[in-house]
């Protein structure tokens, strides 16, 4: 039975984590931001393949978080044909196609610590195609949504109820791929980017 702290935790975490893609979809529709499609795909799939792990494994303090990240990345996907860029050189292909392969391996095993596994997997590659092209370009990404995330991270953190590996390594790995990310979007504020 989750406590009220932890279920405090993640609804704060999934609330923070939705209204973050308000402004970032608005950002996206007005210029500001062109944010890399494949990875928006990717973290739709992985969304989904999360959000259902979670749903069977019990781990429903944190599941607000999985379901603003399948219904967050969606509607960025679907922006992002329109306004991103990004989605045919190789390395993305190549992102895009292991995001497809893990499907079968994910239907096939129906466990919820292979889906765990195989989003892991996913997300990563979604966080480095994010990463590689907001390293190249800062200014393409929106620096509160990612500011958003971290935060969002944190607070399902303190969500995680059961300090297992298939509970708490996604709420890890969170923390980890959205830092990563923001810190590459940081380097907008560096001299060489500020000017640009």
């Amino acid at each position: 039975m989750p406590t009220n702290f932890h279920l405090i935790m993640g609804v704060l975490a999934g609330a923070i984590s939705f209204v973050a893609f308000v402004p970032y979809c608005v950002s996206i529709v007005r210029g500001k931001t062109h944010t890399a499609r494949i990875s928006w795909i990717i973290w739709t799939i992985a969304g989904i393949i999360l959000g259902t792990s979670y749903l069977f494994s019990g781990a429903i303090e944190t599941l607000g978080v999985a379901i603003s990240y399948i219904l967050g990345p969606m509607i960025v996907a679907i922006l992002a044909f329109r306004y991103g860029f990004g989605g045919y050189n190789k390395f993305e292909i190549g992102c895009f196609a292991g995001s497809l392969l893990s499907l079968p391996i994910w239907w096939y095993f129906r466990s919820s610590e292979a889906a765990l596994a195989i989003n892991l997997f996913v997300d990563f590659l979604a966080v480095s195609v994010m990463c590689a092209k907001t390293f190249k370009s800062p200014h393409d990404e929106h620096f509160p949504f990612w500011i958003l995330m971290v935060i969002a991270s944190v607070f399902n953190l303190f969500a995680v109820r059961e300090w297992t590996i298939p509970v708490a390594s996604y709420a890890v790995y969170m923390l980890i791929g959205n830092s990563a990310i923001l810190c590459c979007v940081c380097r907008k504020f560096l001299p060489k980017f500020s000017h640009t």
